[in-house]
């Protein structure tokens, strides 16, 4: 869903990070990576660092045609 660049970098308003926050959240796979969010006091707290990953990504992708870059949170 939010895998492809041209997606990303359309995320630039509040609403559209708190849906892909939702969304990578739950399009987890159990097992892999950082566990699901125990409760909302968690994931609130997470949430501005997510924000910044995924701006992180869209820096790193406007910088390079060759390489593209994900949301790994």
């Amino acid at each position: 869903m939010y895998d492809k660049e041209e997606v990303l970098a359309e995320i630039d308003e509040e609403s559209e990070y708190l849906c892909a926050f939702i969304a990578f959240q739950v399009n987890k796979v159990e097992g892999e990576g950082l566990p699901f969010y125990a409760d909302e006091a968690e994931a609130t707290r997470r949430y501005p660092f997510f924000k910044k990953c995924v701006d992180d990504v869209k820096g790193y992708n406007a910088e390079t045609d060759e390489t593209q870059f994900e949301v790994n949170f």
